[in-house]
């Protein structure tokens, strides 16, 4: 059996005095790990307790279940909570399956139970093989062929490396006995069926399949350290906001391919806010964005959609384009507000017109009607030195201005003219020149905030 003190303290990092709340549904490895634990618990100082769920799906052999939870926890002087659930409800009401339902009732438990330490499950060497071909079967990447780690924030698993037969075979010498939970047995779950079909196969062809499984995985494991720091430093040029993350798209294109999908996948988890159903192929077809010249886009879950934009691959959320408009409006209705108070002046003996970014001189003269602050029309157009009347679509396209900002951006229009675009140009048709004879001074350095 592992040395229990070891794997606590090097493998899962728990620290002297750690409270851990262990999951104990009765079964031979949630029983060999509350065991271990107790006997490292004066040692390291733990404040152990341990939780059993009633998931109130079989009957009087889940009663028996929490009797012999409760019932050994008392022996080993550890503080028990016992919490019973439906969950067939709970699934129907969340639409989860029923196993899922039970898992998170579990986990919120135990989290409940460490107030605020650590949670220690019984997954052993077995279990670890058959989600490693699980999750390869589903056609998950390197992480999913990491299989679980020794710990995982608050989860640690102390028995990893173990494998079943040992686990009983251990708790066997000790005259200790457990429960076997009936559906276990059966074969309505996809665990069960490679538990029962698949594993008993490669055991045929190699007695140490599983642990066989299991290195492999550590060798993922390995290999995805290395490809979550490649990833990391790729994530780290990017341009993050709330609602929108830019990757340069010649730095994409170049990274290794799962390093860019592994930056990719860390983008849209953190919009999304989970990393929940996404899959290879989302994050294959938003990094072949980077490869392709024309502009393009890919639906993303969670209401995400990834877009190439000139030299970037921009992935931005379903609020970044639908909230952009009450945004947008917000902008305007406050330049109109400033232009309400606009200084009109004469030319005459004036200082050289000022170079400042958000204040500007118009020839007050040329404007055929009113000024106002607004976002892109039909029909609009700019007059542009040496080149003409040009139309604000074109001159946005030639100027590269994203074309998910092009429908927010405020103008300053006269008519169909456009007169202003701050941050770009202004127009030639309105420029102050020696035979202007009256300026109106145009200032939305507030508005800005530069």
């Amino acid at each position: 059996m592992i040395d229990i003190r070891e794997v606590l303290i090097n493998k899962c990092k728990v620290m002297q005095g750690d409270r851990i709340a262990v999951g104990l549904s009765g079964g031979a490895d949630s029983v060999c790990l509350l065991l271990l634990l107790c006997g490292a618990r004066e040692e390291l100082g733990l404040d152990i307790c341990a939780v059993h769920v009633h998931h109130g799906l079989r009957g009087a052999e889940a009663d028996e279940d929490l009797s012999f939870a409760k019932e050994l926890a008392e022996r080993l002087g550890v503080e028990f909570e016992s919490v019973r659930i439906d969950a067939r409800e709970i699934a129907r009401s969340k639409g989860v399956s029923v196993e899922e339902a039970g898992r998170g009732a579990r986990y919120e438990a135990l989290r409940r139970c460490a107030a605020g330490g650590l949670v220690a499950v019984g997954h052993h060497l077995d279990d670890q093989a058959e989600t490693i071909l699980m999750n390869i079967v589903r056609g998950s990447g390197l992480a999913g062929a990491a299989g679980m780690d020794w710990r995982s924030g608050d989860i640690i698993r102390p028995l990893l490396s173990v494998p079943r037969t040992e686990i009983e075979e251990w708790l066997r010498e000790r005259g200790q006995s457990w429960r076997t939970d009936s559906t276990n047995l059966s074969d309505d779950y996809t665990r069960n069926r490679i538990r029962h079909s698949v594993m008993p196969v490669l055991a045929d062809i190699n007695g140490r399949a599983a642990a066989h499984i299991c290195a492999f995985g550590d060798d993922c494991r390995e290999a995805l350290e290395i490809e979550e720091k490649l990833a990391e430093e790729l994530f780290q040029t990017a341009q993050i906001g709330k609602e929108r993350i830019a990757f340069d798209a010649g730095a994409l294109r170049g990274a290794q391919k799962a390093a860019a999908c592994r930056a990719i996948q860390k983008a849209i988890a953190m919009l999304a806010g989970s990393s929940r159903d996404i899959g290879r192929i989302h994050l294959e077809q938003t990094a072949a964005l980077a490869a392709q010249d024309a502009a393009g886009g890919v639906d993303l879950p969670c209401g995400l959609r990834a877009e190439r934009e000139y030299g970037l691959v921009v992935i931005s959320s379903g609020g970044y384009f639908a909230g952009r408009a009450g945004e947008s409006d917000r902008l305007i209705a406050r330049l109109n507000k400033e232009l309400s108070g606009a200084r009109v002046f004469s030319a005459e003996g004036t200082p050289d017109i000022p170079k400042k970014e958000y204040t500007k001189w118009f020839d007050y003269d040329k404007i055929e009607g009113t000024l106002v602050w607004r976002t892109r029309r039909e029909g609009d157009t700019i007059a542009l030195a040496g080149v003409g009347e040009k139309s604000a679509a074109r001159f946005m396209l030639d100027l590269k201005i994203p074309a998910g900002e092009r429908g927010f951006l405020p103008l300053l229009a006269d008519g169909s003219q456009i007169v202003w675009v701050p941050g770009y140009r202004i127009s030639e048709a309105y420029k102050v020149t020696s035979g202007t004879k009256r300026i109106i001074e145009i200032n939305i350095e507030g508005v800005y905030g530069k």
